[in-house]
């Protein structure tokens, strides 16, 4: 595949990992990435992720949009994290997708805007 889909860092200013995401993106990037990202959360105790994805392009199935909360929580990002997943447009699986990561624990929510995005990950511990 080339050059890394994602950049992963630790922004210690903010307490949060900042996740930046840019062409094309398959389960197996996915799996990989989200390996990444719970090692990166467990090096910082960080429990807040913002999951920037405006410059993807996904080529991924509803079906495989709906297996990433599974995946997410079999690396151990459940409960203890909130993320914030900023998109480019309409996603039309957003709603559904918040829905299954809420049944695996997980504190999603999709935005369109980084600014929104970045307020709801910190308005709360």
């Amino acid at each position: 595949m080339g050059a890394m889909a994602y950049q992963l860092s630790y922004e210690s200013n903010i307490d949060c990992i900042v996740v930046r995401m840019d062409g094309k993106i398959d389960l197996k990037v996915v799996k990989q990435f989200v390996g990444d990202l719970a090692r990166l959360s467990e090096e910082h105790g960080c429990k807040r992720i913002l999951n920037d994805a405006r410059g993807v392009s996904l080529n991924l199935s509803a079906t495989d949009i709906l297996r990433i909360p599974k995946f997410v929580s079999e690396a151990g990002l459940k409960s203890c994290c909130r993320r914030a997943v900023v998109v480019s447009g309409y996603f039309k699986d957003a709603s559904l997708f918040e829905t299954v990561s809420r049944d695996y624990e997980q504190d999603v929510m999709v935005f369109r805007d980084v600014e929104q995005a970045k307020h709801w990950l910190l308005q709360r511990e």
